[in-house]
């Protein structure tokens, strides 16, 4: 039986607390894939890397077929996009090797046509002119001109199980707990992680690799060559996908739960339930022009690698629990403030948030009270009279021409009127006492 499995590009929005755990992903759907296995992402279009050997492309706004660039069954595929604008397809564990696509041809290296030793390739990144493969066991091939084929650590690495390239060029590889750097064909240096097996590998856009475990997270920065455990700046908490947008927000799936960890730049923390998230099988996520996607599915029960692609622009909270995001919701430590809130006058409070507090004016006449409001106005005036004063209203513009009038009514609709300033005579018509307000409609 197949699955359907949902590719978005969206903006996610994450609202917060502390405790009782709110989100809301806002996504848009963009196309539909039987399984994706990873995506590459560049100025010119998106690139899918389905199992079994098959790629699906976006360019010029348009999707093309699933592409089958060699009968094969496999996963563990990767993708990316090298020198020449060829696409390039690790055949994962279905043994075909390197598979590449350009101007509608297909090409294929593996052993027996060149310097590819083993032809279970898991990873393939591009940097420059160079193409990196990594294989299911400890061998690394680069490719400039021709492929050449080492060793890294003999006897030391065992079997590769992640990837990773830095924004300067330098690939990380992983085993279960054991991470190497390679630059050219140097180890610049290794790392063995404490805390249980590796999780996740992510790539940011300042020169940093971060590598999550089952109980933290560290950092290898590939200008300085140099590693650093700040589990401890994260709780000591364990991860299964990590992300990083381009603000340093944080971004990470918790393991062990179905929930979500933020931590903003300014670290404050947060965690989101995933039953509020409408997609939250995410799997893998990249750092691309600024932008953070991820990628998952909608049945974490499909294939192994299944994808739904996210754009994430960042996160919203609503501090005070009150469905108001920071940025609409002008006071967004109480939960009495907020947009859909009712305004009362005259506190010197913005209750609904629209700029102003809801000012009244008072009158005396007839010894009745008068409120007049809001003031300025957009579409209404409320006339609050007590008892049976028995009034009449009237709206003059400044030149003293008679807009509108009423009698005995306590609103005054302003929809028809321009904006600009009146004055408003509120006249009891048994002992002719008038009061005048001035009145500023605005839009």
């Amino acid at each position: 039986m197949k699955y359907k499995i949902l590719l978005t590009l969206s903006i996610l929005f994450l609202y917060f607390e502390l405790g009782k755990c709110q989100s809301s992903f806002q996504q848009q759907l963009l196309h539909e894939v039987e399984c994706i296995q990873d995506f590459h992402i560049d100025d010119e279009g998106i690139y899918i890397a389905e199992k079994d050997n098959f790629i699906q492309i976006y360019e010029n706004a348009i999707w093309s077929n699933p592409i089958e660039l060699k009968p094969g069954d496999g996963s563990f595929n990767d993708i990316t996009k090298g020198p020449n604008d060829t696409i390039w397809y690790a055949s994962g564990t279905s043994g075909d090797g390197l598979l590449g696509y350009i101007d509608n041809e297909i090409v294929s290296y593996d052993s027996s046509n060149s310097a590819i030793e083993n032809d279970n390739i898991i990873g393939v990144h591009s940097s420059d002119s160079i193409l990196w493969l990594v294989t299911d066991r400890n061998d690394i091939v680069k490719k400039t001109e021709v492929f050449e084929t080492f060793t890294i650590m003999d006897g030391m690495f065992d079997f590769f199980t992640k990837s990773e390239i830095s924004s300067t060029g330098v690939l990380m590889v992983t085993t279960t707990n054991k991470v190497a750097v390679i630059k050219d064909e140097d180890v610049l240096n290794e790392y063995n992680v404490s805390g249980g097996a590796i999780t996740d590998l992510f790539a940011d856009q300042n020169s940093n690799i971060y590598i999550s475990t089952e109980v933290g997270l560290h950092v290898y920065n590939s200008i300085n060559n140099t590693f650093e455990d700040i589990s401890n700046q994260f709780n000591n908490q364990g991860y299964t996908v990590i992300g990083f947008d381009s603000q340093g927000n944080f971004y990470g799936k918790i393991r062990g739960t179905e929930d979500f960890h933020l931590k903003s730049n300014q670290d404050m923390n947060y965690v989101v339930s995933s039953s509020n998230v409408s997609y939250p099988n995410i799997i893998g996520t990249s750092l691309v022009n600024d932008r953070l996607y991820c990628f998952g599915s909608i049945d974490s029960n499909n294939c192994f690698s299944q994808g739904i692609i996210t754009e994430i622009n960042g996160f919203l909270i609503d501090e005070d629990s009150d469905g108001f995001f920071l940025e609409d919701d002008c006071d967004d430590n109480d939960p009495n403030i907020n947009p859909d809130a009712t305004e009362i006058p005259n506190n010197g409070i913005d209750e609904d948030c629209d700029g102003t507090d809801l000012l009244s004016s008072i009158h005396e006449i007839a010894n009745s009270t008068i409120s007049i409001y809001p003031n300025p106005a957009v579409d209404f005036i409320n006339i609050d009279v007590p008892g049976n004063l028995i009034y009449k209203s009237s709206l003059y513009d400044l030149e003293g021409k008679l807009v509108t009038t009423k009698e005995n009514k306590n609103q005054i609709l302003l929809t028809s009127i321009p904006t600009g300033i009146y004055l408003l005579e509120i006249q009891d018509l048994q002992s002719g006492q008038k009061v005048v307000e001035r009145i500023v409609i605005v839009r």
